[in-house]
């Protein structure tokens, strides 16, 4: 059986997510990485720090999330941001705002960025070198690492 979630588009009914094979869940993450100690840089990843969405319809979108049961942090005419127990936060901003990544990776609503938190700056440092082996890495003036994904995702 596939899973099911709830899309804003979907005007209320579930949407079926094609069934994600549990091979592709074990294999080795990015094996790929030269140099790099996969395990370490592995641990040093906390977690999602916050999910960036481009949006066309703010209010609608906020809606969308708050009756899903997300904990509403603040809402403002630029932003929507919602804090999970486990302390991510998914961020809806409008299409434009500065701080999507541009061009926009995919046309449409959804998922922009995905902001990865990690233990320590010299792990970062790590994981940053790690992966401009492999692709592109920028850095922001206050020291965020943005790389864009094989697959095309930031």
């Amino acid at each position: 059986l596939g899973e099911w979630e709830m899309h804003p588009e979907s005007a209320g009914e579930p949407v079926e997510v094609p069934d994600r094979s549990r091979k592709k869940l074990v294999e080795p993450v990015a094996p790929h990485h030269k140099g790099a100690n996969l395990g370490e840089i592995c641990m040093s990843i906390l977690g999602v720090e916050s999910v960036l969405f481009g949006v066309d319809d703010l209010a609608q979108n906020a809606k969308f999330w708050s009756d899903f049961g997300l904990p509403v942090e603040s809402v403002t005419e630029t932003e929507a941001v919602f804090r999970l127990a486990s302390g991510s936060r998914v961020i809806l901003l409008p299409h434009g705002d500065a701080r999507l990544p541009s061009p926009d990776p995919f046309p449409g609503n959804g998922v922009k960025e995905t902001i990865w938190g990690v233990d320590t700056a010299e792990n970062l440092e790590k994981i940053a070198a790690s992966l401009a082996s492999e692709v592109a890495v920028t850095r922001d003036a206050d020291g965020t690492v943005h790389c864009v994904c094989p697959d095309g995702q930031p």
